[in-house]
């Protein structure tokens, strides 16, 4: 059995004779803990075997096994993070949205692709390019709760996913906010520079039961309005 814990929880709860007394009632049994420290970057598994039984089929003694796993749960934010941004990346995008196709649980997929981003780069260079490629992710992270995600798939195109029920005007709203914040004006290195996002949604599972059909029609939705944009002009 694996039970995480975290800052919320004492180990001396998850520790307890009744606790490991009730996981560990068969021989072979084991208890697999997984916690890390709420102030440090510390990630360790703890395994609880029994080794010795009392004459009322209750295990009487346990060893403690800890490892740290520290370097490898590093690695693996590494692996799962932009590096310019600090954003989650494509890859990660990946792992999480088709957990929740297989779980089935319902997202809200938001596809934004920055305006104007190009001229900031041809005039400005590369550099004032990435420091405002950071602020945009910055206001994304503002716009959305901490059990929702932001990624930076490539270039100046970005991805929101909102891990709640579809609420078509909630969602809206949520659209109209993440163009906003990033309509807004930067000051990077003294200049002011305006940008803009086209944005398209799509809901799983309402709108598609597949998460390739939801990536699909959120796509099609933010170049139709990237088209729209274009032709006012």
């Amino acid at each position: 059995m694996v039970l995480n814990g975290d800052g919320e929880v004492k180990m001396g709860a998850l520790l307890s004779p009744g606790r490991i007394r009730r996981e560990l009632g068969r021989d072979g049994d084991f208890l697999k803990i997984e916690y890390c420290g709420r102030t440090e970057n510390v990630y360790k598994v703890m395994n609880v075997i029994p080794v010795e039984w009392g004459d009322d089929g209750l295990v009487s003694e346990v060893m403690l096994a800890v490892q740290d796993i520290g370097q490898k749960v590093e690695l693996r934010n590494i692996a799962n993070t932009d590096g310019l941004t600090g954003l989650f990346n494509g890859r990660c995008m990946s792992e999480v949205l088709h957990d929740k196709e297989r779980r089935r649980e319902p997202f809200t997929l938001y596809f934004l692709d920055l305006d104007r981003f190009k001229p900031v780069n041809d005039e400005y260079g590369h550099d004032v390019g990435d420091k405002l490629l950071m602020a945009v992710a910055e206001r994304l992270r503002g716009c959305i709760r901490s059990s929702d995600y932001a990624f930076r798939i490539g270039g100046d195109e970005f991805v929101v996913a909102v891990c709640m029920n579809a609420d078509p005007e909630g969602a809206a709203m949520l659209k109209g906010r993440l163009e906003g914040s990033i309509a807004k004006p930067y000051i990077i290195d003294g200049l002011r520079i305006e940008v803009g996002a086209s944005c398209g949604f799509a809901a799983f599972p309402e709108e598609a039961d597949t998460l390739e059909g939801v990536r699909v029609l959120a796509d099609q939705r933010m170049y139709a309005e990237k088209e729209r944009r274009h032709a006012k002009r």
